[in-house]
């Protein structure tokens, strides 16, 4: 359990920070933190158990059972976590991630989303990532915009996936 955070902390290196916001391996420092965000709608949201206290902040931080099991803290410098992006990689003609995002909401619409989904990004091109999937819930205006702002496409916003709408956005070298 704890290895998963050791294997993908050589992920992230200096270049691909941003100014505001770093991407740090989340482990169970962030708990604390965590149960103050992970409320019901929020988790309502991202599919998984409602957060209330550390014990079900370790297991939502090292949950090997999910499709994005490398989780990152999207780190503020002057306010600390914000939010976490996370990623899994599949084969699917081609190395694909599947990607996932969330912002506290005191965080909500600073930017902060997307800033954290292009470090992502610039991380899997380095990782020879051909293609990125992002799943959104139907209604989630916010999110479909920002995935869209930044080249994600979505072929048929009328079919869903897991009760989601599949964005997708092919990465160059």
């Amino acid at each position: 359990m704890l290895n998963q955070s050791v294997k993908h902390r050589n992920l992230l290196s200096p270049r691909k920070r941003s100014s505001l916001i770093r991407l740090e391996p989340l482990d169970q420092q962030h708990g604390a933190k965590l149960i103050q965000f992970l409320d019901e709608e929020v988790c309502e949201t991202l599919g998984c158990g409602v957060v209330t206290n550390l014990h079900e902040a370790i297991h939502y931080i090292y949950n090997p059972n999910t499709r994005q099991p490398f989780k990152f803290s999207i780190t503020h410098q002057a306010f600390g976590l914000v939010g976490v992006v996370s990623f899994g990689c599949q084969y699917v003609d081609g190395l694909e991630a599947v990607i996932g995002y969330w912002i506290g909401k005191p965080y909500q619409g600073m930017g902060y989303a997307k800033e954290s989904v292009l470090t992502l990004i610039e991380m899997l091109r380095g990782m020879s990532v051909k293609r990125v999937l992002a799943e959104v819930y139907p209604g989630n205006t916010r999110s479909e915009a920002l995935l869209e702002s930044i080249g994600f496409q979505c072929p048929d916003k009328t079919e869903l996936v897991n009760q989601q709408q599949s964005f997708y956005l092919t990465l160059t070298q």
